[in-house]
């Protein structure tokens, strides 16, 4: 699968991405702006973060948290959920592997998001553990389940 990295001009597909009906209320929470005026250059223009399109079926983030340790947030388009999505899943960790210092990638998934959970563990993340009361969603203070996996375990 081919991994690219996302630049300015891919703005208007990773926007779309984000702002897909299925979603935006996955990668958002009741304090995110609004889709309609989301704006994502800097952070297409920001040299540590890594936006990475494989093949076209989706966008897959990664935000150092410090040199070795990322966090990741894959948004694949309902169309290519399943086989294609591991596939970009597992192609965009290697690639992260293979051209950044990276060596451990953790994902933060909010409690009840169980296609994300199975995501997750499909692709070789462990639990790591639960960050109580961790995000607003629709009115509620709900718990971030922690999954992690290090370069060697995919």
């Amino acid at each position: 699968m081919n991994v690219r990295r996302a630049t300015v001009e891919d703005r208007e597909f990773v926007t779309r991405v984000y702002t897909s009906p299925d979603i935006w209320d996955r990668v958002s929470d009741d304090f995110t702006p609004g889709k309609d005026v989301i704006d994502l250059t800097d952070a297409l223009r920001n040299p540590n973060v890594y936006i990475l399109i494989p093949d076209n079926i989706g966008v897959f983030m990664y935000h150092p948290l410090n040199t070795v340790l990322y966090q990741t947030h894959a948004s694949v388009l309902p169309e290519f959920r399943g086989k294609k999505a591991l596939e970009g899943g597992r192609a965009t960790g290697m690639w992260m592997y293979q051209n950044t210092l990276c060596r451990k990638v953790i994902c933060l998934i909010p409690h009840k998001n169980y296609q994300a959970m199975i995501f997750a563990r499909s692709l070789g993340f462990h639990k790591e553990g639960v960050l109580t009361k961790s995000i607003m969603k629709h009115g509620e203070l709900v718990d971030l389940h922690c999954y992690g996996i290090e370069r060697g375990d995919e």
